[in-house]
This record gives structure tokens, C-alpha cells and sequence, in this order.
């Protein structure tokens, strides 16, 4: 994941979003945006829809599960289980 936008160390671009669109919406982005690069490319984000997207495949994941009555990934163990010495 990268994020796009001016280097505020130098005051330049480093990966613009301009001219892309957005997988998730279809509309054109802009900076800042947010990109991902995969095995075919990469794909673009405008930052509320990486976040409308991520809870959507949360959501999937927990319905998976739910229906599956499996987890897809082990259970974390919560911090507060440790003993302290």
C-alpha cells in the first residue's frame, strides 16, 4: 500500500493519484489517495472508499465464518490473559 501525495521532507510528489480511478467508485482520484500494488498492477483508492471496502470484506469474512462455523484465521490471544511476573 502506498500513500499518494507530496513529500512534506522535500515538498514534492512521490506517486500521484491523479489521472487514476478509483476501484471502488469508478470516479477519478486525486491526491491524496491511497494505491495498492498487486501480480497485474496496481489499484486506486480514494480514502473513504478503502475504508467503505475494508468493511465490506470484513463483513464477508465474518458471514463466511458464521455460515462455515469456522474461523479463517486462529483467535488472537488477548494481552490482558498474560501473567505479569
Amino acid at each position: 500500500m502506498s500513500l499518494t501525495g507530496s513529500d512534506p521532507t522535500h515538498g514534492e510528489v512521490v506517486v500521484t493519484a491523479l489521472g487514476e480511478t478509483c476501484f471502488y467508485c469508478d470516479q477519478p482520484t486525486s491526491d491524496p489517495a491511497i494505491t495498492w500494488h498487486g501480480a497485474t498492477g496496481a489499484i486506486w483508492f480514494h480514502p473513504a472508499c478503502a475504508v467503505e471496502l475494508c468493511i465490506r470484506l470484513n463483513r464477508d469474512v465474518l458471514e463466511w465464518e458464521c455460515r462455515a462455523n469456522a474461523r479463517l484465521v486462529p483467535k488472537p490471544t488477548p494481552i490482558n490473559n498474560r501473567r505479569t511476573p
